[in-house]
């Protein structure tokens, strides 16, 4: 009953496993898994875009600084007028502005710092670049800030190094950045005005630029990557797809093989219950030194219920011992060869605790356990017993017969002699006077020979086997008679 719980247990388990649910469930979960890196992967693209398009305007903004100070070292020169070079009333000297020169045009005080906005305005058309030079108090009305300069001018008052953000312009996302620019030494020589101390934040430069190209370069990698990441995602669901099939044909061998191990122990439960001899599953104990001093008994078959006369739920997981405290320390020693050398015994003894002879088959079925098939042989011996004392009675009889045989011979030879006792005893005796001691004598021979030859005629009766018939006698005279005889034979 407990070996069949296990099969439906097992069965039920193998069952309840729902491989699609389950495929059904690692599919959502790659797929998820697979979009999750997707999406990081995509946004870390667009982050390092933004860092790359970041460090660029940085660089920017450095080389249009570097240029300014490099331009600062120089003095102002007279160039032609013309749209982008207009007069500066904040050069020192360009107040003479529109002079004309010996060849003939108008001329303005150009300083090389000057030239920074003019190169700038030349990168803007070429790479789209827009650097401006701003200030909350502009001198020059080109560098008034607009709103965003002018948040950013004002978190550089309040500390702050570096301002930038991403904005739509025209549909199209730029990136603004502005750095903090103060007052150099060689600002003086153009900016001596009331106010204007060197060292402090006055302005800052700020540059705009699209970031078309940056996100360009981004999509295309993430392109790379999601192509990279959508083949391990085809990859993953094909290897789904065949543990899928894989586990479904393991659980198909699984229940085929939990149908054949039931229907293999359907046909061992039914020999184990219907086999006339009994069968027990045992378990051997050792004491402490390592000798088996003691069994269990794990389980028995009805059989042994009847051989023994000891029910299943009385001995199953209960010690020889304890069932039956004199048991034999032959069975056990017997039974530990077994388990120690693995090899299968045959024995026949007698138990005394149950009181009956058993042929015992003992072989090892597991580690520390072993198995006895036996019977019970006590009506055979019995019967070989009988056999044997029978045996024994014919052997004697047949002595017995030989030797009836045998003295059936002498018989008739002391019957002849006898025969001669008597005639001339007879002979004798009659010459002889009849109160003679001689003639007393010669009538004891006479009787004494009378009773050889009773004595041979019951041998003969005997080995003739003929049947006996049973007369009265005088007690009396068997006494005399064999008290004639005893004198006789003590006589000196």
């Amino acid at each position: 009953m407990k070996r069949e719980s296990v099969f439906r247990s097992d069965t039920k388990d193998v069952m309840s496993v729902d491989y699609k649910r389950a495929a059904i469930f690692v599919f959502i979960f790659w797929t998820v898994l697979i979009g999750a890196a997707v999406t990081w992967t995509f946004f870390r693209e667009q982050e390092g875009a933004y860092r790359a398009a970041l460090e660029t305007g940085r660089s920017q903004i450095k080389m249009y600084i570097l240029s300014r100070n490099l331009g600062t070292g120089h003095s102002s020169v007279n160039v032609p007028l013309m749209d982008k070079t207009q007069p500066n009333q904040n050069l020192k000297g360009d107040e003479e502005a529109g002079n004309e020169s010996p060849s003939g045009p108008n001329l303005t005080l150009l300083h090389p710092f000057n030239r920074t906005p003019q190169n700038n305005d030349a990168d803007t058309e070429t790479n789209g670049f827009l650097a401006h030079l701003t200030s909350l108090n502009p001198l020059n009305q080109a560098n008034i800030a607009d709103n965003w300069e002018i948040q950013a001018l004002h978190k550089f008052e309040a500390g702050e190094t570096e301002v930038n953000t991403i904005e739509l312009i025209d549909s199209v996302k730029h990136l603004q950045l502005m750095l903090p620019l103060t007052t150099e030494s060689a600002c003086m020589s153009c900016h001596q005005m009331p106010g204007i101390k060197q060292g402090e934040f006055r302005s800052g430069v700020s540059i705009t630029f699209p970031l078309t190209p940056y996100l360009a370069i981004a999509r295309d990698h993430s392109l790379g990557m999601g192509v990279g990441f959508g083949f391990f995602w085809i990859l993953g669901v094909f290897i789904l797809v065949y543990v899928v099939k894989q586990l479904k044909l393991r659980k198909k061998e699984r229940l085929l093989a939990i149908h054949e191990l039931q229907a293999s122990h359907e046909k061992y439960q039914t020999l184990f219950s219907q086999m006339l001899d009994g069968f027990a599953v045992h378990e051997l104990i050792w004491d402490p030194e390592g000798v088996p001093s003691d069994y269990r008994f794990l389980s028995v078959n009805p059989a042994f219920e009847r051989l023994t006369g000891l029910k299943a739920q009385d001995v199953e997981g209960k010690t020889v011992l304890e069932i039956i405290p004199n048991t034999e320390h032959f069975w056990i020693a017997t039974y530990g060869q077994v388990v120690l050398t693995g090899e299968p015994v045959f024995v026949e003894n007698y138990s005394e605790g149950l009181g009956k002879h058993f042929k015992v088959t003992a072989f090892k079925s597991a580690p520390n356990q072993f198995v006895t098939i036996f019977a019970d042989v006590t009506e055979q011996k019995r019967i070989e017993d009988e056999r044997l004392d029978l045996e024994k009675q014919l052997m004697q009889s047949q002595r017995l017969e030989t030797v009836g045989t045998m003295v059936g011979g002498v018989s008739h030879e002391l019957n002849n002699v006898l025969q001669s006792m008597f005639l001339y005893g007879g002979l004798i005796q009659d010459e002889l006077p009849p109160d003679s001691e001689l003639h007393k004598s010669m009538q004891q021979l006479l009787d004494d020979a009378e009773r050889a030859r009773d004595l041979v005629n019951q041998i003969l009766t005997f080995s003739r086997k003929s049947e006996i018939t049973y007369e009265s006698q005088q007690i009396h005279e068997i006494i005399l008679s064999a008290l004639n005889f005893t004198r006789a034979s003590l006589s000196p």
